[in-house]
């Protein structure tokens, strides 16, 4: 039977970030527009703040504490048999930290950006709060980060593909229905979307001052 695994607003932020991230980088990368380029940034901050958020107070697969596990289980979940992994609802033990690197990485990239400056085309929005060799390993870390980044991306999409293809899995169907065909297993408990929303608001206005 169909069980829902993931809110509308976790699939909502899942998406968006996509958008949003993608958009960062072609902006920077090929239209050279750094407008653009710094409006997209204080987008996925704010959707990176939303998210470690929703993480903690969130509806129950959203919640760190339920997937972000010890070695031991991601070990044990990689032995498991293909019918075993099907069988999963939400971020699965390995999934699970691949979801905190793409975070961690998403804050270094938007907190270096706030204190970047290069000198030639754009500057962050504190970069004025720090001296200048501060301002130029933000700056170096910030291009550095990028990379990295995109490693991490490249490889969620590979995973994506390896389940699709190889393991006969669909992760990405789910996030966009929200159920998963499953047996035996309770549906996640959703915190209200009013409570979402609001909480969105008050991240966007503290974003919002913040890069004023």
């Amino acid at each position: 039977m169909h069980i829902k695994v993931w809110d509308l607003v976790t699939r909502l932020f899942h998406w968006a970030l996509v958008v949003a991230v993608t958009m960062s980088f072609v902006s920077i990368k090929f239209l050279h527009n750094i407008e653009l380029h710094l409006k997209f940034g204080a987008i996925v901050m704010t959707l990176v703040i939303f998210r470690i958020i929703w993480g903690i107070a969130g509806s129950s697969n959203a919640r760190f504490t339920n997937f972000v596990t010890g070695l031991t289980a991601v070990i044990s979940y990689i032995r498991q048999p293909t019918t075993a992994k099907a069988q999963s609802t939400g971020h699965s033990p390995l999934a699970g930290w691949a979801v905190l690197a793409l975070l961690l990485g998403l804050t270094i990239q938007v907190a270096t950006g706030l204190f970047a400056d290069d000198e030639i085309y754009v500057t962050g929005p504190l970069a004025g709060m720090v001296s200048s060799d501060a301002s130029a390993w933000a700056t170096q870390l910030h291009y550095q980060n990028s990379d990295i980044l995109l490693g991490l991306i490249l490889l969620h999409l590979l995973a994506n593909a390896f389940y699709f293809f190889v393991l006969k899995i669909n992760l990405i169907k789910p996030m966009i229905s929200g159920t998963k065909n499953i047996s035996h297993v309770e549906s996640i408990k959703e915190r209200p979307v009013t409570a979402a929303i609001s909480l969105l608001l008050a991240t966007i206005i503290c974003v919002y001052v913040f890069n004023r």
